[in-house]
Order: structure tokens, then C-alpha cells, then sequence
């Protein structure tokens, strides 16, 4: 179960990576900037939520398996992203492989920093659990 700090987290995270990915698009297309801004954060919003309840549903019911997950991730932020800038009214395929790309980019970086981060915390926290026993 996903705790609620952690999905407020996960709002504001996916929400200004939506908006600065599709920040450069916005720019290249002369479009409105605010309106579209806001519609970018809110499609990484979307993806982002998604995404966190995914990997951690494949994390935690594969256990043996630690690359499953980072791939459905990856075809979740690519979904996602394309599925929005459809949706936004992108129809220019560099444009779109553009923003897919900075979003895997940024998307994996997150993940994989996170990943690194409880892996570490999990291992300092059996160290101490062991000195207990």
C-alpha cells in the first residue's frame, strides 16, 4: 500500500517533470505556454500516479524478478506520454519522440535513484535488526 505522503510526493514529482518535459515542446510549437503547461503537469501527473502503483504492485508480487518491473515502467512513461501529447493535440512524430524521450530520460533516472535509495535503507535497517537479535 502506497502512503499518502508518498503519493503527494509523487504528484508534485510527476506534475514539474510533466510540465518541464513538455516544456521544450510547448516552446517549439508557439503555443499558449501556461494553458499547455499546465495540461503537460497534469498528463505527468496522471502517468506518474500510474506508474508508482505499478511498479509497485510488479515489485512487491515478483519478487525474483527486479527488471520486469523497471520495464513496465518504461512502457508505462512511454504510454503515457505519447497517449497525453495525443491527447494535447501533438501530431509532429519528432515532437513526440522528443518528449518521450526526456521523459524516459528523467522517469528512469527517478526510479532508479529511488530504487538505490531503499535498497540501501533496507540493508542499514537488517544490519540494525541483526544487532538486536
Amino acid at each position: 500500500m502506497i502512503k499518502l505522503t508518498d503519493l503527494f510526493f509523487t504528484i508534485a514529482l510527476s506534475s514539474c517533470t510533466g510540465a518541464l518535459v513538455g516544456l521544450p515542446v510547448i516552446l517549439m510549437g508557439d503555443w499558449d505556454i501556461f494553458p499547455n503547461l499546465m495540461k503537460s503537469a497534469f498528463v505527468g501527473m496522471i502517468t506518474g500516479i500510474t506508474v508508482r502503483v505499478a511498479f509497485t504492485f510488479f515489485y512487491r508480487n515478483l519478487k525474483n524478478s527486479s527488471i520486469l518491473p523497471f520495464v513496465i515502467f518504461f512502457i508505462i512513461i512511454a504510454g503515457g506520454t505519447c497517449g497525453g501529447a495525443c491527447i494535447l493535440g501533438l501530431r509532429n512524430v519528432l515532437y513526440h519522440l522528443i518528449i518521450t524521450g526526456l521523459a524516459e530520460l528523467t522517469g528512469m533516472l527517478m526510479a532508479i535513484t529511488g530504487y538505490n535509495y531503499y535498497i540501501k535503507l533496507n540493508k542499514s535497517l537488517e544490519k540494525i535488526q541483526k544487532r538486536f537479535k
